[in-house]
């Protein structure tokens, strides 16, 4: 974090309260060396990283969070960052403004000090290291769909999601809707020539363009940058995207990859009645890749190239927290 402006001024402001949630040394060891290069070696990466950790000027301990024992606690830092602590079920978590969220221990994995409280967390709140193909390959909820997804287009098509110089907007629908489809429609789906088939998996993708929830909610985008004969509606807050005869619901938003972002369907964009235009990959970059959330544990093999940004992490608390002392 070292060469970044806000990292320097953030440690020379005369601030006395600052939160900082820190992702562990034991999530950072899961990371595969190409992994820790592509967030080292990114300063836009760095930057979003940076500015999703860090809440200046407020201290969210224990102590002010027990102020609020039942409801959710929200709070934007000055980087235009929000930081959601709710209470579930199973615990605290937290999240940085997306629709996943982390297990936050308020007490057993939280360090006070005199300017303010330190989090360890097992994860990044607003990054993924995975690619969008890994990301899908990997989500319980989606791989099997998915699956099918990728007998659609050719392997060449299929290996440019895992492009982190790339970005896509992926309408994946999950596992439940391979349930929505009925006999026929499956048999028909089988049954279509090769380009019609690519024509279904690239209706699925938004490419070159990173729209999240925040970005369809406001409805400041172009619509043209759609696949071809596909539209989006929204009724009593709940969204959905239309194709032909096909209305899909958006069932979750914001599952993050470092180049895209992942919006999931109840059903796939493929009418059985009929047949659509072509929509192939352009391959242009029109966005620069995004970063992405992960939630809970997951990575490659334990590697020691995550030391140095455990060392960044630990400097950066020390730095602001013990220096009044």
């Amino acid at each position: 974090m070292s060469p970044l402006l806000e990292y320097k001024q953030l440690i020379s402001a005369p601030l006395r309260n600052v939160t900082l949630f820190v992702p562990s040394s034991r999530y950072l060891r899961t990371l595969t060396p190409q992994q820790m290069t592509r967030i080292k070696s990114n300063p836009d990466t760095l930057k979003k990283i940076f500015y999703g950790h860090v809440l200046p000027n407020v201290r969210l301990d224990d102590v002010f969070l027990r102020q609020y024992p039942e409801d959710d606690y929200c709070s934007r830092s000055s980087y235009n960052v929000t930081f959601n602590i709710s209470r579930t079920k199973d615990g605290t978590t937290v999240d940085a403004g997306y629709d996943e969220s982390m297990p936050l221990d308020l007490q057993g994995r939280a360090y006070g000090c005199s300017d303010g409280v330190i989090y360890s967390i097992d994860g990044i709140l607003n990054y993924s290291p995975f690619t969008m193909l890994e990301r899908l390959r990997r989500d319980p909820k989606l791989s099997a769909s998915f699956e099918l997804m990728t007998t659609l287009a050719p392997a060449a098509d299929i290996e440019l999601l895992n492009r982190p110089d790339l970005s896509f907007t992926f309408l994946m629908p999950d596992n439940t809707a391979l349930y929505h489809m009925s006999m026929k429609a499956k048999r028909k789906f089988q049954s279509l020539p090769d380009d019609e088939k690519r024509k279904i998996f690239w209706r699925h993708v938004i490419n070159g363009s990173v729209l999240y929830s925040e970005d369809f909610r406001s409805d400041k985008f172009n619509k043209e940058i759609f696949p071809p004969n596909v539209t989006m509606t929204k009724s009593n807050d709940v969204y959905f995207m239309h194709y032909k005869s096909i209305k899909s619901e958006v069932k979750h938003w914001n599952l993050l990859a470092c180049n895209g972002v992942i919006h999931v369907l109840m059903q796939f964009l493929y009418d059985a009645n009929g047949s659509g235009e072509a929509t192939t990959p352009n391959t242009v970059i029109q966005v620069n890749p995004v970063t992405g959330l992960v939630g809970k544990l997951e990575g490659g093999t334990t590697r020691s190239s995550s030391s140095s940004i455990v060392s960044t992490f630990i400097f950066l608390a020390l730095a602001i927290l013990m220096r009044y002392r």
